[in-house]
């Protein structure tokens, strides 16, 4: 709420009553601009946006979990071709 109802004195930042009066401002206009559809509107794009990096991370996260087992093959593979080589010759 931006002014007081007893008084009409401008409400500053998030003060509980008016300096002017003493009056209490009003909760329910304060719970009223939470609603607002600009709010609920802008609180679902940030939901969107993180879900959005959350899901490019999973991927990026996967696509270094199939680099990782690709070289633990590759190390595996050159191991035994290793041993087989040590072995014929030796």
């Amino acid at each position: 709420m931006t002014k007081c109802l007893s008084c009409g004195h401008s409400r500053h930042d998030l003060e509980l009553n008016c300096p002017k009066c003493g009056s209490f401002y009003s909760v329910i206009d304060d719970i009223d601009d939470d609603f607002s559809p600009q709010v609920i509107e802008q609180n679902r794009a940030t939901r969107t946006l993180l879900t959005v990096k959350q899901s490019i991370e999973r991927v990026q996260q996967i696509g270094k979990i199939k680099i990782a087992e690709q070289k633990a093959r590759y190390i595996i593979i050159g191991t035994i071709i290793f041993l087989i080589v040590a072995v014929i010759f030796l």
